[in-house]
Order: structure tokens, then C-alpha cells, then sequence
């Protein structure tokens, strides 16, 4: 039997991933293509708290969520309250801002209240079929745009295929990308032409970018990249593989609230509230642990996060 804390979060973990949302305060975008219902900053930390070991929230990065559009508002006081001198928790943001119209004013702002990054999010709408010199152009424009800014990144949320393409460009950057949800790389319940998962496309142009030092690996929302809920069992393969050949690039993250997948948005209206998903998160946190090992769970949870966001 795993000891009592196999299924909570080590003392001095990063949670990479959550997000905030609070409609009634900071109302959504009117361009958005969903609207999920409230899940404020309390009930993150009475999340945090539910995963850590230590009964007190762990370190956070709140990502913006795209029915915010490019009003980082509620992104920004979350950061506020986190980091003011009565909260334990060390917290970072990741925004998302109109590149072309963005001052360096605007993004120094953003900087001084804790954000640490640009997100390029192409999954969370149903109209996703970018094509690979479009995406260039957009990480390119957004490199440039944060070039001045020490310790910044950008969060690429694509499909695993685009890495192939993507490999050259990626390796001329100066400027850390971080891959959300195992980069887009699939299980083998979401395909079942898929008999070696090691061997789908934008695999291994994904560990070799690692391996560079150019992408760390978000291992996060696996119910994204699986069908095989609760324990998602078919990624153990990908997850073990990352562990063994790019242990110093993975980051853990929740992806807390847990919102829904845009295939299922395609004939509800936008304005429709939608509901989180129900996840076993410390079966989850369990199953990370045995696939990776205990040294690379420390690196995932711990050190490398450290590293990019402190």
C-alpha cells in the first residue's frame, strides 16, 4: 500500500496550472465561446488545500482562461491577494494579450504583479485548424514583444502534430515555451489507430526540444489527452517515457476547475453555463508519482518549477 502521502502534493510544490473565475466581479468576454460557472480564488485554495500533504495550499500559477479574452483583470487580483503579505502562497500568472496592440508599459504591469508569461491557447475553441506558419508568426510577434522581460515564458496549448513543424522555429527562440497538457500528445483511447503512443506524431520532436532546453512539459489535464477516466491509465507509457529522457523539463499541474472540451461547445451557446468535470485529483496525483518515480516527482512538483517561476 502507498504511504499516506502518496496521494497528496510534497511540501514546496508549484501547482502549474489553475485558473480563476469570477463572473459576477469580473464579468467574461463577449467574443467568448463558453461560459463556465464560478469558481472563485477560495475555492482554489480550499482545492490547494485538499491535494497538499501539508493541509495548506501549495504555490500556484493561474493561467487565463480564454472566455476572459485579453482582460487579465481577474487574473491580476487573484495575483494581488495571493501575494500580499498575508498569504504563504508564492504565486505567478501566465496572461493573454493582443500582441499587436500591447505597449511595453502594459506588459511591465503585468510583470510587477506577478504575471510571468504569454499564453497562445488554440484548443479551447472549436475553430482550431491554425496553420503552422500562422502559429510561427504568432510566437514569433510574442517572443519579441517580452524579450525585455526577465524570466518570462510562453505556454503554447496545441496539438501534438504541430511539433514536428514546429521543431526548427522552436529551437531559434530565445525564450522558454512551456507545453501545455503533455504537449497534446495522446493516450491510446483518444486514438484507436494508435499502437505505439511513443511513435504518434510530434512525439519526438516534443523530447527533443526538451532535451534542447527550449519546452518544459506540462503534466496536466491528462482527461484531455485520455478517455480512460478515472486513472487514465493508457498514459502511463508517455508519462514513464517523459520521466525517463527529460526529468528536468516536466512540471506538475492540476488544472484546476477542470473545463470542458470545445467539441462539446460546437452547438451550445456560448452564454450557456458549463459545468467542471468531476476528477479524482489525488488518484491522479498517485498515479503520477508511481509512473515517474519519487526523484522525478520531486523535479516535477519542486525544482523545476523553482527554477522558471522564482
Amino acid at each position: 500500500m502507498p504511504s499516506p502521502a502518496a496521494d497528496a502534493l510534497p511540501r514546496g510544490t508549484w501547482d502549474t496550472h489553475v485558473h480563476v473565475f469570477e463572473p459576477t466581479s469580473h464579468p467574461y468576454s463577449s467574443t467568448r465561446s463558453y461560459s463556465p460557472v464560478e469558481a472563485p480564488l477560495t475555492a482554489l485554495l480550499n482545492f490547494s488545500n485538499s491535494i497538499s500533504s501539508t493541509d495548506s495550499p501549495t504555490n500556484l500559477v493561474i493561467v487565463q482562461p480564454s472566455p476572459y479574452g485579453t482582460d487579465n483583470s481577474c487574473l491580476v487580483d487573484a495575483l494581488d491577494d495571493l501575494n500580499s503579505n498575508t498569504s504563504n502562497v508564492n504565486a505567478r500568472g501566465i496572461a493573454v494579450v493582443d500582441i499587436s496592440s500591447a505597449t511595453k508599459d502594459t506588459l511591465q504591469e503585468l510583470h510587477r504583479r506577478g504575471v510571468r508569461g504569454l499564453r497562445i491557447n488554440l484548443e479551447s475553441s472549436a475553430n482550431n485548424d491554425f496553420t503552422v506558419e500562422r502559429l510561427e508568426s504568432m510566437i514569433a510577434e510574442s517572443a519579441a514583444a517580452i524579450s525585455f522581460l526577465p524570466g518570462w515564458v510562453l505556454q503554447l496549448y496545441i496539438k501534438g502534430h504541430y511539433w514536428d513543424a514546429l521543431l526548427p522555429f522552436i529551437m531559434s527562440l530565445r525564450v522558454p515555451i512551456i507545453a501545455d497538457h503533455l504537449g497534446g500528445i495522446v493516450g491510446s483511447s483518444k486514438n484507436s489507430g494508435l499502437t505505439d503512443p511513443l511513435a504518434q506524431p510530434g512525439y519526438t520532436s516534443l523530447i527533443h526540444l526538451a532535451k534542447a532546453g527550449h519546452v518544459y512539459i506540462k503534466v496536466s489535464g491528462l482527461y484531455r489527452v485520455s478517455n480512460k477516466a478515472p486513472g487514465f491509465e493508457d498514459l502511463q507509457v508517455i508519462v514513464h517515457d517523459l520521466a525517463r529522457q527529460v526529468p528536468d523539463q516536466l512540471l506538475y499541474a492540476s488544472d484546476w476547475p477542470h473545463t470542458g472540451e470545445a467539441k462539446d461547445r460546437i452547438s451550445r451557446p456560448h452564454d450557456a453555463p458549463e459545468r467542471f468535470r468531476e476528477i479524482d485529483d489525488r488518484l491522479v496525483i498517485s498515479n503520477l508519482r508511481a509512473w515517474v518515480g519519487e526523484s522525478t516527482w520531486q523535479k516535477m512538483c519542486i525544482d523545476n518549477p523553482v527554477r522558471l517561476f522564482l
